[in-house]
């Protein structure tokens, strides 16, 4: 049975590049620059993830495996006028088209074949909706890495949003509704009434964020094995971190919600977090100490 293995949700790249006009946007020029991110256990910090930079743009991450020293993969970047127009993984990519100063597509390929499309829907200069259209599966066997969407729900996956049944292919729909407040993602909105014709729940995701500065905005890609990748909707297009992620899933059969919830806890340098400690409260109120991470930068 193939299946769409990706977990949803917000935002990163793409497109074919001959169509589209092209401006100064989609440029990651962070005035702090990542170096190293490591996964802490107890007293010692494993490799994670480490950050190459050349002229000011990054150009490579490798990831590593859980012992902190074998290579996992690398993922790379590539520019025109300083802007990501291309993000690539072993056998996947992603390429970003613009409309004017607007990010206005994404799409996905998987090896040589066109799999996935995001359109950005705006009002004004804001992004208010995407819609997705799958045009193909992936054979749930095939490791996937890149995601042209962050996640928000740890437990949601494509192909439980769309009906997909057995080897059914095809375009199939949905829709993500954002809302914005001083340049962060305040909260999501999912219905899957619009998604899944034949589900009975809606989703909401609502947000706060810090003051102090994001090493990640604005670098417009996403890897399934990224830092925080369970949980983080940190990343993308937010101006600052994250402090509290809540989920409420509204069941209108039985006309009741649940809810869950992550925090983070961080420590600062020079306004960029050097440190990220996150709990995740459990639909029945039961707070679970999660990871700790710690970010150097160069």
């Amino acid at each position: 049975m193939k299946k769409t293995f990706i977990s949803v949700i917000f935002i990163s790249l793409v497109l074919v590049l001959s169509s589209c006009k092209k401006e100064n946007i989609g440029i990651f020029a962070p005035q702090k620059k990542i170096n190293k991110i490591f996964l802490k256990y107890g007293t010692t910090d494993v490799l994670k993830e480490e950050w190459f930079w050349n002229n000011g743009l990054l150009t490579r991450i490798d990831y590593y495996k859980s012992n902190g020293l074998t290579l996992d993969y690398s993922e790379f970047f590539t520019y025109e006028n300083n802007r990501i127009i291309e993000v690539s993984a072993k056998n996947e990519k992603l390429n970003y088209c613009y409309d004017d100063n607007k990010l206005t597509k994404i799409n996905y390929y998987y090896g040589n074949q066109y799999m996935e499309n995001y359109e950005l829907i705006y009002d004004k200069n804001v992004i208010k909706k995407i819609i997705i259209s799958i045009e193909n599966d992936i054979d749930k066997s095939e490791e996937r890495l890149l995601s042209p969407l962050k996640k928000i729900d740890p437990s949601l996956n494509i192909s439980e949003i769309f009906v997909n049944n057995g080897d059914t292919k095809g375009l199939k729909r949905g829709e993500i509704k954002l809302s914005w407040s001083d340049n962060n993602i305040v909260r999501v909105d999912i219905d899957r009434d619009v998604l899944f014709p034949l589900s009975v729940y809606s989703t909401t995701y609502n947000y706060t964020y810090d003051t102090q500065k994001n090493p990640f905005a604005n670098r417009l890609s996403y890897n399934i094995n990224n830092l925080f990748d369970e949980t983080f909707i940190n990343g993308g297009l937010e101006k600052n971190n994250i402090l509290s992620s809540h989920k409420t899933t509204y069941n209108s059969l039985t006309s009741s919600y649940e809810t869950e919830s992550w925090t983070y806890d961080y420590e600062y340098k020079n306004k960029y977090p050097i440190s990220i400690k996150t709990t995740y409260t459990t639909p029945r109120g039961i707070s679970l100490k999660k990871d700790e991470y710690v970010i150097s930068y160069y």
